[in-house]
């Protein structure tokens, strides 16, 4: 069984993801696999960007390449053509190489088309004052930059209806005891083929 686990920034998808793992799931972390892309693929990003994301130790500054990639759509679209293709096989390697349950992590899911090989999906969500909160809380983010980060994953989610494959829904809006209780009775319902 594949789970795809989706969601926007700062729902609680990795404490679900947590949850998953501690009930026998093997968890594939996209954001990982992502930052793993930029030390594979160094060449490549060096190549498309320069020296200049470069950080003094040589490895790529994640800092100085995003800001170049979220000013402009075309250079995000170059990362992505470079950092996706491994991400994506690296994704199928590991699901191929594992005899067992496994939760694909991904805010994007669809976008990496993993959305594909997954069974069943989990979406994770929360009402927006608390995502604020979250968002401030773990990296200081403020409310107009949130907003706009919230905008920008608005897609997120919108493929899986059409995909005819069973959603799973988790409301995180309240507090981690009652996270686990929501993610165990999912767990169950997918165990259960329900």
């Amino acid at each position: 069984m594949v789970v795809g686990l989706t969601g926007v920034s700062c729902s609680g998808k990795n404490e679900v993801a947590r949850i998953f793992s501690s009930l026998g799931y093997l968890v594939i972390d996209e954001d990982k696999l992502g930052h793993d892309a930029l030390v594979v693929r160094k060449k490549e990003i060096v190549d498309a960007f320069g020296t200049s994301i470069l950080s003094e130790d040589g490895s790529v500054d994640r800092r100085k390449l995003s800001s170049i990639v979220f000013s402009s759509t075309s250079m995000l679209s170059k990362l992505e053509g470079i950092s996706h293709p491994y991400m994506v096989s690296e994704t199928k390697r590991i699901i191929e190489s594992f005899d067992g349950d496994v939760v694909i992590n991904a805010a994007i899911l669809e976008h990496l088309g993993l959305d594909a090989i997954s069974d069943v999906f989990v979406f994770v969500s929360a009402p927006v004052d608390i995502l604020l909160e979250r968002a401030k809380r773990r990296n200081g983010t403020g409310r107009e930059m949130f907003l706009k980060r919230l905008k920008a994953q608005e897609e997120i989610g919108k493929k899986l209806e059409a995909s005819g494959k069973a959603i799973y829904r988790i409301d995180n809006d309240s507090t981690l005891e009652e996270l686990w209780k929501k993610t165990r009775s999912v767990v169950e319902m997918i165990r259960g083929g329900k």
